[in-house]
């Protein structure tokens, strides 16, 4: 009786412990990565300058030095706007002095070291952002738990969906990534906005107004429905356009109007970029020029780069001396 009492306990035993998830992970060679999956530490989306500047300066090849002198101490892995992150960082006020955080990555911001990152997680029924900055000497680690890449660069949207969208559990098991010899899916699934949290109203009639003019005070009555509307409704004008239209009787018609299509065009000329969905930062002859400027630097900053700290001093050969009289004027001991 006692040993199959034993033998029921080690059953029961068994039945709690938790199988392993058995992940057929293609683990590929950094040298067989394809194009846009390169090492990070050759080529990185923070290594591009930003638009409309010069992308050869020196301050920018001694930042992109700098990033790869972190990237040697540091693993920062690969990942994309949409992806799954779990970072631990250094906190004082925590009981460990560590505090790791979970989220999706809603864009990514900044040239070199000034790269910065935002998650966003749904935390005890509160969406939490956390602005991380990547190469901050307070990271301790970088997790990928699933490698996703969305088509947008920015998902601020987001919040105006689902939480579930944002929901990452701290404890989540990490997901085995794309090889690098495979190209990186886009994220396909659709994503649903939520229902507005208030509906339009629909318009008042005469009638109405006159038996309840407390009561429709404020609404609709022109036919139209009331739609909800953030911002101001004033009169804004474009750039070097007057209001209103000047007229000039000295000038002819045909020149007040070239002024006019001039000034449309320089409106046009500094703002067209931001309207324009399908226009990008073309930096392919960057790419080419970072990627052999990062590969030299990748073979010689560990033969330049020294460790910074406090020389060690040999403390028993120092003598402690303490002169109590001297010469205030020559501050030299006093006979």
């Amino acid at each position: 009786m006692i040993r199959t009492g034993k033998l029921l306990q080690r059953q029961s035993v068994l039945q709690l412990v938790r199988p392993k998830l058995e992940q057929k992970n293609e683990v590929a060679d950094i040298t067989e990565a394809i194009e846009g999956r390169e090492d990070r530490k050759i080529f990185a989306p923070e290594y591009i300058s930003p638009e409309r500047q010069a992308p050869h300066s020196l301050w920018k090849r001694l930042v992109r030095q700098d990033c790869l002198r972190r990237r040697n101490v540091i693993e920062i892995p690969e990942f994309y706007v949409g992806s799954l992150l779990r970072v631990t960082y250094t906190d004082k006020y925590a009981q460990e002095k560590s505090t790791i955080f979970a989220g999706r990555v809603i864009y990514l911001h900044g040239f070199g070291t000034n790269h910065k990152v935002l998650l966003r997680n749904f935390v005890n029924g509160t969406m939490v952002n956390l602005k991380i900055d990547l190469y901050s000497p307070i990271i301790q680690r970088i997790e990928v738990l699933r490698l996703e890449k969305w088509k947008d660069s920015n998902l601020q949207y987001l919040k105006l969906c689902d939480p579930a969208y944002c929901t990452v559990p701290l404890d989540m098991m990490p997901e085995p990534p794309t090889p690098l010899n495979k190209p990186l899916k886009y994220f396909e699934g659709k994503v649903m906005f939520k229902r507005p949290t208030q509906m339009p109203e629909p318009p008042v009639t005469e009638q109405e107004m006159v038996d309840d003019p407390i009561g429709t005070e404020g609404k609709h009555f022109n036919g139209h429905w009331q739609n909800i509307h953030y911002g101001d409704n004033r009169i804004s004008l474009k750039q070097n356009q007057k209001w209103p239209q000047y007229q000039n009787l000295f000038a002819d018609e045909f020149t007040i109007k070239e002024d006019d299509i001039y000034a449309q065009y320089r409106h046009r000329l500094a703002n067209w970029a931001k309207y324009d969905i399908m226009r990008h930062h073309n930096f392919v002859d960057e790419k080419e020029s970072v990627i052999k400027e990062m590969s030299r630097n990748k073979k010689i900053l560990p033969q330049k780069t020294r460790a910074v700290g406090r020389p060690k001093v040999d403390y028993s050969k120092i003598s402690k001396v303490w002169i109590e009289d001297y010469n205030l004027k020559t501050c030299e001991p006093s006979k």
